[in-house]
């Protein structure tokens, strides 16, 4: 009798465990672990797979240095990243199609050549709950604030050019740079000023981690949380913990996924989650959540065979998107906005 012999690929998952997103780094790292335990029990007649954390919160070439060695130095076989886009664009650069590179999160739609990326575009996340937030409350008046960086300055410009052909007005648009070391909940007075001042029915926030925390509390101590709804792309359950339920009002997020969706899928994919790493594990979220449906598509990538999956429904390749309410630390979804 032969025995056939085990293959070993070894994964390199870029998570922010520093920095501005760090906040979203143990919620990835828990995800991430569950589905590299998956596929080795789906694979263990014929192939392994070995995990290797590499953060991706720093400087995007920083990062795009740390990719390029570990390719040079066989350590890694593949990619799967959750970071921001400037990160991702830097690493496609310097990895130059030599391994899979999967890119996990919502992005703005400019797929960049060497990277499958398989999160939300804002045709489908951001492009839908402008119109449903701007019909239920009657909105008019928008104030836009994010990080200076790829994805908000993309996704800022598609979103104006859709309000203006509806009728509605963007009365300012702010993009503020990263500090990463950044913890006062003053960071954003000029900011909330303006808001003040301008008097929006809406405000769309496209900042992530820690600065959307700062902005959130900063919002909520000013006074406007009662008069002036929020939208975004990027929020989810470890950051409304941070804000503190008081800064959640009037909050709205659109996302594919909720731990507090209701579906079969999900509850199964809790139930695995917590089974492995107990009731106190890292906070269930759309982020981290991403990565685990990235490993399973490089399983897919890989072996050929279906792929793991928690969102999409049965017989349908297209990720659901929810809007969802705030109600004190939890989510309540209210509306689903894309099949």
């Amino acid at each position: 009798m032969t025995s056939s012999k085990i293959q070993i690929h070894t994964v390199g998952v870029f998570i922010p465990t520093s920095g501005v997103a760090g906040i979203w780094g143990p919620s990835c790292r828990a995800s991430a672990e569950l589905a590299g335990a998956e596929m080795n029990d789906r694979y263990s007649c014929n192939r392994q797979f070995r995990l290797r954390f590499v953060d991706a919160g720093g400087n995007p070439d920083t990062v795009a240095r740390t990719a390029t060695r570990l390719i040079a130095a066989g350590a890694i076989d593949s990619i799967v990243g959750m970071h921001t886009s400037d990160v991702r664009d830097t690493v496609v650069a310097a990895v130059a199609h030599r391994i899979p590179y999967i890119y996990t999160p919502l992005h703005e739609g400019l797929v960049a050549d060497g990277a499958h990326c398989i999160g939300a575009t804002p045709d489908r996340q951001l492009l839908p709950a402008l119109d449903w937030m701007g019909s239920r409350y009657r909105l008019r008046r928008w104030y836009f604030v994010g990080n200076d960086y790829v994805w908000p300055r993309v996704t800022h410009a598609l979103a104006a050019r859709a309000l203006k052909q509806r009728g509605h007005h963007v009365i300012g648009n702010d993009f503020v740079g990263f500090t990463p070391s950044a913890t006062d909940d003053n960071r954003f007075d000029r900011t909330l000023d303006r808001i003040k001042e301008r008097r929006p029915d809406i405000v769309l926030l496209s900042l992530i981690g820690q600065d959307s925390v700062l902005f959130n509390r900063g919002f909520n101590a000013a006074g406007l949380s009662q008069r002036i709804l929020r939208l975004s792309c990027a929020i989810e359950e470890n950051m409304l913990l941070a804000m503190g339920s008081e800064a959640t009002n009037g909050l709205f997020v659109s996302a594919g996924y909720f731990e507090a969706l209701d579906t079969r899928r999900n509850g199964a994919f809790r139930e695995r989650y917590h089974g492995r790493f107990g009731e106190r594990a890292p906070v269930l979220n759309n982020l981290g959540q991403s990565i685990y449906e990235g490993m399973g598509r490089l399983a897919t990538h890989i072996t050929g065979q279906d792929r793991m999956g928690v969102r999409a429904e049965a017989g349908s390749s297209t990720l659901p998107i929810y809007l969802a309410e705030t109600h004190g630390l939890d989510f309540c979804i209210v509306q689903k906005l894309a099949r």
